[in-house]
């Protein structure tokens, strides 16, 4: 006679479990939500900023006018040569992703795409490892295999390699047979990652941890490569302006 009460409260706590389970997870889907929507807002203020400091007549940081002569300067003087070919070739690629549908299958192709370009313009030892660590293609190009039954997310994203050497599912790097201009290179890539930011607040990302987590690591790539590496040469910048304005003060009195 007592088995079927000691049921009945089995079956309680075991519904008990399942919603509290459910209220668990529905609150972490909307944390990634809120989470994502604030970080695809920074970063198109980010980018939206970045361009602007580089059209000669905009404040860093709102104390300190990077005028037209000092922006010159800095893009002759500090900015590597072969920056301008980097962004060139990242801004292009990210393009290509525009066209494809938001969601998944974009943050995969994203993380893809930042592999190939650190891999492209590591160092030969970098290489040689990330090389080694590459699946193999059944041909030079990665896209015509066939997609292994049960792949992961994470599996998804890897270099691949024909031969002796890498090939690139999504990174584009054609000859550029004239000179490229750097700061009209550098609006492009700003105007195309703000685009691409846009496709970003979607459902099947945030319902997604998988997804949300290789986002969140893509998004850490592109700080480090772009917006870390600009807003440090822009500081250093406007602290040699103001040190030659306070220069210019002491001499004039």
């Amino acid at each position: 006679g007592f088995v079927q009460p000691w049921n009945s409260r089995s079956q309680e706590r075991g519904t008990m479990a399942s919603l509290d389970e459910a209220v668990s997870e529905e609150t972490l889907r909307q944390s990634r939500l809120m989470k994502l929507e604030a970080m695809v807002q920074k970063r198109k203020s980010n980018f939206e900023y970045l361009r602007k400091l580089h059209t000669g007549d905009a404040f860093w940081l709102n104390a300190v006018l990077i005028g037209e002569a000092e922006l010159c300067d800095y893009v002759r003087d500090v900015v590597p040569e072969l920056r301008t070919t980097r962004f060139f070739y990242l801004a292009l690629s990210l393009g290509k992703l525009l066209d494809m549908p938001a969601g998944a299958v974009t943050v995969e192709a994203l993380w893809q795409l930042i592999q190939e370009y650190e891999y492209h313009f590591a160092n030969s030892a970098m290489q040689m490892v990330r090389y080694t660590t590459a699946r193999n293609s059944e041909c030079v190009y990665p896209q015509l295999n066939p997609r292994e039954e049960g792949e992961d997310e994470a599996a998804k994203a890897n270099l691949y390699r024909f031969g002796n050497e890498v090939v690139y599912l999504h990174l584009q790097t054609p000859h550029v047979a004239f000179e490229l201009d750097y700061r009209e290179v550098l609006f492009s890539l700003c105007d195309v990652l703000s685009l691409l930011y846009n496709k970003f607040v979607d459902e099947e990302i945030w319902q997604n941890s998988a997804v949300f987590d290789m986002l969140v690591k893509a998004d850490s790539r592109i700080k480090h490569h772009v917006i870390n590496l600009l807003a440090k040469e822009l500081t250093d910048l406007s602290t040699q302006i103001l040190r030659n304005e306070f220069s210019a003060l002491r001499a004039a009195n």
